[in-house]
C-alpha cells in the first residue's frame, strides 16, 4: 500500500518520486521531465 508520495523537481529537470510502501524502504522512481 502506498503510504507516502513526495515529488521533487531537481535542477536537471527530472521528476523524482519517492515512495514509502511501509516496508521500511524508500523507492525512488525517476521520470524524464519535459
Amino acid at each position: 500500500m502506498l503510504t507516502r508520495l513526495t515529488r521533487a523537481l531537481p535542477s536537471d529537470g527530472r521528476l523524482d518520486y519517492t515512495y514509502d510502501f511501509g516496508d521500511g524502504w524508500e523507492h525512488v522512481i525517476q521520470l524524464q521531465g519535459t
